[in-house]
C-alpha cells in the first residue's frame, strides 16, 4: 500500500501517523476492531433512542395505537432479537440430547 493509503487509513481511524508507524499489524486490526465495536454501540444508542420516539409518537388521525406494532432497536438496525433463556435452553437441550442418549446406551 503507498504512503498515502496508510496516511489516509490514520486519519479516517483517528490515528496519529506517528503511533501508527510505532504499531504491529495485530495491533492495528485491534484498534480498528475497537472502532468498529465503539461505531456498532453508537448505533445501537441511536436505534434505541429512535425505537422510542417512533414508539411514542403521536398517532396519526385515525389510528388505533393498540393495533400499532412497537418497534425495537433491532428492527432499525436490521438485527435478529435476541433469544430469551427459555428458548436458548430448548435448543441447548435438543442439541444435547443426542450426545446423552449415545453416552446411556
Amino acid at each position: 500500500m503507498p504512503y498515502d493509503e496508510y496516511q489516509r487509513l490514520c486519519w479516517e481511524h483517528d490515528i496519529p501517523l506517528d503511533v501508527f508507524w510505532g504499531m504491529t499489524w495485530r495491533e492495528v486490526k485491534l484498534a480498528l476492531e475497537g472502532r468498529r465495536q465503539r461505531y456498532d454501540r453508537l448505533m445501537e444508542a441511536l436505534a434505541w433512542h429512535a425505537a422510542n420516539i417512533i414508539n411514542h409518537r403521536t398517532p396519526a388521525f385515525g389510528e388505533d395505537v393498540r393495533r400499532r406494532k412497537l418497534l425495537t432497536p433491532y428492527d432499525l438496525l436490521g438485527r435478529e432479537r435476541p433469544r430469551s433463556m427459555e428458548a436458548s435452553a430448548s435448543i441447548w437441550r435438543e442439541f444435547i440430547r443426542p450426545f446423552k442418549e449415545a453416552r446411556g446406551a
